[in-house]
């Protein structure tokens, strides 16, 4: 029976719009948790907080950069993991010293010198806020990802001001 109150029509619980709206619910926050609080390394343009791209990244899991060295002119890959909820630079691999390059190795860290001439320093455990580039213009900046290699040059454009951080 469908009462009517000051005009208006009343609708009994059953009704079709509460079966759709409990339906709806579960979905609507399931979906969400699922994208809004999805743990991603996310790449944004620092001038207009613009999202360019944003890829799945999970605790334990690892990325790198590498780039050629303004100064000495070789490369440089920088590789870090996602240890706590945020960015830990874990190693770095480089051809030649120069301004910014470690020499020297602290406890707990080691230096391994590589078949093809590059030094390894694993264990720097150094943790990251955010990684702020600007896109190369003379050489790439390559972002190696979940067995990916994206061409941040590519993907941003050169010259482009970015920032990585990490979301969960």
């Amino acid at each position: 029976m469908i009462d009517s109150y000051s005009g208006a029509r009343f609708r009994a619980p059953d009704s079709f719009f509460v079966r759709v709206r409990a339906l709806l619910l579960p979905i609507l926050v399931s979906t969400f948790f699922t994208f809004g609080f999805a743990q991603a390394l996310i790449i944004e343009d620092t001038i207009s907080s613009e999202a360019i791209a944003r890829f799945d990244l999970f605790e334990g899991e690892s990325f790198s950069i590498g780039f050629v060295h303004s100064v000495n002119q070789s490369p440089v890959e920088e590789t870090y993991q996602i240890l706590e909820g945020k960015i830990w630079l874990i190693s770095c691999l480089y051809y030649h010293f120069g301004a910014g390059v470690l020499t020297e190795v602290q406890p707990g860290q080691e230096m391994v010198a590589q078949p093809d001439g590059g030094m390894l320093i694993r264990g720097l455990f150094y943790e990251i806020d955010e990684l702020l580039y600007i896109v190369g213009t003379v050489s790439d900046h390559v972002l190696k990802i979940k067995g990916k290699i994206v061409s941040l040059r590519e993907l941003c454009g050169q010259n482009r001001k970015i920032l990585l951080r990490y979301r969960q």
